[in-house]
């Protein structure tokens, strides 16, 4: 959580992270420590921003990453915009908020118009672009 909010890491901190990762199941533990060394890296380096496999990865064992600040969305436009933003399709989505696709893709509609994007491909920029600057409170979906 303070490398997410400072945005940076300090050395003794992303040690003790390397350390707790050895400790915690495989794919959560390393999830954890790749996110945190691309947040020590900064914007840019690595994989392109839009490329986190690490978010997905997180987001799959349940940990949600938050999405930037964006006036007027609703809590279900934010759970739509972050699992497209994760790079899932409007199928999978509606089977696991338990809404119909159309619904969905309603949902994204007011997303693109409400954060000014045109198309789940500059979502995604979006949302990682904005991750990569300056951190926003949690936000964490419901589980439908």
């Amino acid at each position: 959580m303070i490398a997410f909010e400072s945005r940076a890491v300090r050395p003794e901190l992303l040690e003790r992270v390397r350390a707790l990762s050895a400790d915690v199941d495989p794919p959560l533990g390393g999830a954890y420590l790749a996110h945190i060394e691309r947040i020590e890296a900064g914007p840019g380096a690595g994989a392109r921003d839009t490329d986190e496999p690490e978010v997905r990865m997180l987001a799959e064992l349940g940990v949600w990453l938050p999405l930037p600040p964006a006036a007027g969305l609703t809590a279900r436009e934010r759970e739509v915009a972050l699992l497209a933003a994760l790079g899932h399709s409007s199928r999978f989505i509606a089977e696991r908020l338990h809404i119909s696709a159309r619904t969905v893709e309603t949902h994204l509609s007011n997303v693109f118009a409400k954060v000014g994007v045109e198309n789940r491909d500059e979502l995604r920029v979006w949302a990682a672009r904005d991750r990569a600057g300056a951190g926003s409170a949690p936000v964490v979906p419901a589980q439908g």
